[in-house]
């Protein structure tokens, strides 16, 4: 793992963190036991980061379906992940675009 990626994983769970009004360890344990940390967020680094800090905690659905649509529209593919955490961290994406 590199730096960079190491900054965008802190920058994500503070983010996120902040939105769900959770305390940092407590994210950061939900998004390491789930897998999300390193399958989603650390290995999609090259793309990810390259969004801003709204793309990544909006709650409004109609919002990132809006912004995936753009892709589409260009022709290129979309995908709108949405993630949930049960009371045991227990993270599930779904892949709705």
């Amino acid at each position: 793992m590199t730096s960079a990626q190491i900054d965008f994983a802190t920058y994500c769970i503070g983010n996120l963190s902040e939105r769900l009004g959770l305390p940092q360890k407590y994210v950061y344990n939900c998004l390491k036991s789930s897998g999300i940390l390193s399958d989603y967020i650390i290995k999609g680094y090259d793309v990810l980061h390259t969004f801003g800090k709204g793309f990544y905690v909006t709650t409004l659905r109609e919002q990132a379906v809006k912004y995936a649509q753009r892709f589409i529209l260009r022709g290129q593919k979309a995908y709108l992940n949405i993630f949930d955490f049960n009371e045991k961290c227990q993270g599930y994406i779904f892949q709705v675009i």
